[in-house]
């Protein structure tokens, strides 16, 4: 484990240094937010969700920023059901006087269950947004109830700017792969995403990253601080980039020296201060 949550990045990594650019945060200020610029997002954009779970504040920030922009989510492993099933579930709790838990801590949670089911009902009930309950794969996998990224792609993304957050623990070197090979990332606008990096799939990261490079700028880096086992190349397991397509902001030469930012980027895991990174 990284015991004094300080890493230096050596030539090596070199190609991980984002531009110096304005940058700001949507979403909460723990896992879930995501950094970017201000120019993330443009009117009548469409934001792609591939992995929704309990928490969307970065998608439903990013979209009020700007006039008629619609969030797609694709997840199949949660849904309105399950989330009312966990509010009433902690709602009983409050009132289990045997708990070994304080009362205090258990109504702390059943406000958090009852919050998410109200933005869900506000998010995709009441607002223009889907919540589409599919796997994202190609229609040849063997897994059901799946939609390929072709799909995706001409039914809600025709002629729009898309935003794409991709948090499916592991499965993004699948979709990325796809990305390229369909020709898609040209209607990208930016890419927010983790990547779930260990040594079998070192190269295929290095090799992704520098092909986004080709059409995106990367524009920041965090490390997800909820495992800091580093890999043999001294790279921490979690890492959250975030690119924009070139020509939208005005070019740099400059590269960021230090990270995270102060005031922008927060803990995933609250409990453990962020991993100090400096670029050699």
């Amino acid at each position: 484990m990284v015991e004094n949550l300080n890493l230096s990045f050596g030539p090596h990594l070199a190609f991980l240094q984002p531009e110096l650019v304005n940058l700001k945060r949507f979403g909460v200020p723990r896992d879930g937010g995501y950094v970017g610029p201000p120019d993330s997002i443009a009117n009548n954009s469409v934001i792609f969700c591939f992995g929704l779970s309990r928490d969307w504040s970065f998608e439903t920030e990013l979209s009020a920023q700007v006039k008629g922009a619609r969030i797609f989510a694709f997840d199949p492993t949660v849904n309105l059901k399950m989330f009312a099933a966990e509010c009433f579930a902690t709602l009983k709790q409050v009132f289990n006087f045997k708990s070994d838990e304080s009362l205090n801590r258990r109504a702390r949670v059943f406000r958090y269950r009852s919050k998410i089911v109200k933005n869900y009902l506000i998010s995709f009930r009441l607002q223009r947004n889907k919540h589409i309950k599919k796997w994202i794969k190609d229609k040849s996998s063997e897994i059901e109830n799946c939609i390929s990224i072709g799909e995706i792609f001409t039914k809600y993304g025709k002629n729009r700017e898309v935003v794409l957050k991709i948090d499916i623990e592991g499965d993004e070197f699948e979709v990325l792969n796809e990305l390229l090979t369909l020709g898609q990332m040209s209607a990208i606008r930016s890419l927010f995403i983790e990547f779930h990096v260990f040594d079998s799939n070192w190269q295929n990261f290095s090799d992704l990253v520098h092909k986004l490079k080709e059409t995106h700028s990367l524009v920041h880096l965090h490390v997800n601080n909820g495992d800091l086992t580093l890999i043999q190349q001294a790279t921490p397991h979690y890492l959250e980039l975030t690119f924009i397509r070139k020509g939208i902001l005005p070019e740099t030469k400059e590269l960021r020296k230090s990270l995270p930012i102060a005031g922008i980027d927060f803990s995933n895991k609250e409990s453990l201060p962020d991993l100090n990174i400096k670029f050699a």
